[in-house]
């Protein structure tokens, strides 16, 4: 990563890796969320807008 001037900007890219690990943290949880809901007999909808979930519903 480079900032505006061209210099080599460290600080910017462990940004945005901290910001894909947090991403694939919240997969990671709705995985889960909704494997153990299937196992139960049940669906979870989950919609999402711009990285940011909306609403998660569970339904029989």
């Amino acid at each position: 990563m480079r900032n505006k001037e061209g210099y080599k900007d460290p600080t910017a890219g462990q940004a945005i890796d901290n910001i894909k690990a947090d991403d694939r943290k919240a997969d990671l949880v709705i995985k889960i969320i909704k494997l153990g809901c299937a196992q139960a007999g049940y669906q979870a909808v989950c919609t999402q807008r711009s990285l940011r979930i909306i609403e998660l519903v569970i339904r029989r």
